[in-house]
C-alpha cells in the first residue's frame, strides 16, 4: 500500500485517488470478511458441538444407547467437564495470541507502531516510525 506516486498533471489525480482508494477498500473488506469467517467458524464449531450433545442425548435410549442424556446428567453437573472445556478453548487460542504478541513486540507492522506511539502519548505518529 505504497502512497508515493509521481504524476505529471493534476488532471490524473482524481482517477488515481479513486482507483487506489477502491483497491484499498476492497483489501480491507476482504480482511474483515476473512477475520469474521475465522471467528465464526471457531466459535460456531464449539456451539454446534454442544447442540449436538443436547439433541443426541435427548433422543430415546433405543437410538442413542451410549449417550442418552450424557450432557445433562453426566457432564453438566461435573466441574471437571467445564474446566476441561475452558482449557481446550484456551489451549487452542494460545498459539494465535502468542504469535500476535511476538509479532507486535519484535516485528511490528506499521499500524502496530502507530498504535504504540498513540498509546505513549505522542502527538505525531510519524516521529518514531521507520521510513
Amino acid at each position: 500500500m505504497a502512497s508515493d506516486y509521481a504524476i505529471a498533471q493534476f488532471r490524473f489525480l482524481e482517477r488515481l485517488l479513486v482507483v487506489h482508494g477502491h483497491w484499498c477498500y476492497r483489501r480491507i473488506a476482504m480482511i474483515l470478511i476473512m477475520t469474521g469467517t475465522c471467528h465464526a467458524t471457531m466459535w460456531g464449531s464449539i456451539v454446534l458441538w454442544y447442540i449436538f450433545l443436547l439433541i443426541y442425548g435427548a433422543l430415546p435410549s433405543t437410538f442413542s444407547t451410549t449417550a442418552y442424556k450424557v450432557l445433562i446428567e453426566a457432564c453438566a453437573p461435573s466441574l471437571l467437564f467445564w474446566l476441561t472445556t475452558i482449557v481446550v478453548v484456551v489451549s487452542a487460542l494460545l498459539p494465535f495470541f502468542a504469535y500476535k504478541v511476538f509479532q507486535t513486540r519484535f516485528k511490528p507492522m506499521y499500524h502496530d507502531l502507530i498504535q504504540r506511539s498513540r498509546l505513549e502519548g505522542l502527538e505525531d505518529g510519524r516521529s518514531e516510525l521507520p521510513v
